[in-house]
């Protein structure tokens, strides 16, 4: 990826570009979840051993601090050991929720 820099007048600074390579991030965390369903529920025992369930309704499932909001100074100016070439590393500064929400159906066959 190019990096262009900019003059404060609008022009581009030619004397002051370059390339930057950006890593392949992964890493794993450990977050807090949340999830609700609000429905209707039907049951129906066909004999002591066999029953059947059917579910319809709202579903929402909340995921705490996992998505990465923007790069920290670290990220922007290496680890301290003028070693760049992994950039961006995989700490971020600022962090947020994910959620999802939508309708559902269910359908439990329940044989013991």
């Amino acid at each position: 990826m190019d990096v262009i820099v900019y003059n404060p007048n609008g022009t581009i600074n030619t004397s002051n570009t370059g390339s930057v390579v950006l890593a392949d991030i992964s890493e794993t965390r450990v977050t807090a979840e949340i999830d609700r369903r609000l429905a209707l529920h039907y049951g129906y025992d066909f004999n002591a051993t066999t029953s059947l369930s059917l579910e319809l309704g709202w579903q929402a499932i909340n995921y705490f601090n996992v998505i990465s909001d923007q790069p920290s100074v670290t990220d922007l100016i290496g680890n301290g050991n003028n070693n760049n070439s992994g950039l961006p590393s995989t700490h971020y500064a600022e962090t947020s929720n994910f959620g999802l929400q939508s309708p559902y159906a269910r359908v439990d066959l329940n044989i013991v």
